[in-house]
């Protein structure tokens, strides 16, 4: 493994009519059990979205040159609830919302989040988000927007610290780091804090009406650094790294999900 990956996908809506799109026959290579957990799904847009962030693992593992298809079936969920791969040191985070799917895939604890931007319940909003967070959603020009950038951030910051919403979140403190106006020239970024360890984040374009956030917990100091999308990054190399700005190494987005992975499945 040599990258840091967040990958993203998108399902067009035909698929839903079409079998989705011939994604089923991924059911050959997955566990017997998330077979038919898949399967029990009653709408068919969540059994679609299970798949396609099956699909977005294996497009990570074959841009590391492995066999991602035969990977597949050391997929199971930890205690946790957590995505992992059997006797495998890489770490994995999925998420969804309609029609998108994201993966992530590093060698260091992370988490992915995409949510659509809608209203938040009042009375929510005072369980998740600190007051000083509640005062930055009320005065930033688009709170709804807001509300949910910062709801993505905690849910991949919890998720990369094997947490998820298990814990309190108003307990994970977000950081804004970078802005224009201060002359940085970066992506929105910055780091949570949750006691004594740091969270690095960072958002991922995806659609003007989503937000997809990743968080990652690397157990050195220094964030993983920006790349351009297709350059490797090695581990030791993104320990060394004194990085300006956080970002994934890699960002990869899959619009046609389904003629990937039929192209895959027959080579």
């Amino acid at each position: 493994m040599s990258r840091f990956l967040v990958l993203a996908g998108r399902l067009a809506p035909e698929l839903l009519d079409r079998n989705l799109g011939g994604l089923t026959r991924l059911f050959g290579y997955l566990a017997e059990e998330q077979t038919l957990a898949i399967q029990k799904n009653r709408r068919p847009q969540d059994a679609a979205l299970r798949l396609l962030v099956r699909v977005l693992l294996v497009k990570a593992l074959d841009l590391n040159g492995l066999d991602g298809l035969s990977i597949l079936p050391d997929l199971i969920w930890n205690d946790r609830g957590q995505p992992e791969l059997k006797g495998s040191p890489l770490r994995l985070s999925f998420s969804h919302s309609w029609p998108y799917g994201a993966c992530a895939v590093a060698l260091f604890p992370v988490g992915v989040d995409v949510e659509r931007i809608q209203p938040l319940a009042v009375g929510g909003a005072g369980s998740v988000f600190s007051d000083s967070e509640v005062r930055r959603i009320s005065g930033s020009d688009d709170p709804q927007s807001e509300a949910i950038r910062l709801w993505t951030v905690k849910e991949s910051g919890l998720k990369a610290l094997g947490a998820g919403f298990l814990e309190d979140p108003k307990r994970l403190k977000t950081e804004p780091v970078f802005n224009e106006s201060a002359g940085q020239k970066a992506p929105p970024a910055g780091r949570s804090v949750w006691g004594s360890r740091t969270i690095y984040f960072g958002h991922l374009p995806v659609d003007p009406g989503y937000w997809l956030s990743w968080g990652a917990c690397p157990d050195f100091q220094e964030p993983p650094v920006n790349s351009q999308a297709g350059q490797s990054l090695k581990a030791s190399e993104q320990v060394r790294a004194s990085a300006r700005f956080f970002g994934p190494a890699s960002l990869i987005y899959l619009p046609r999900v389904s003629e990937y992975i039929m192209n895959r499945l027959i080579e």
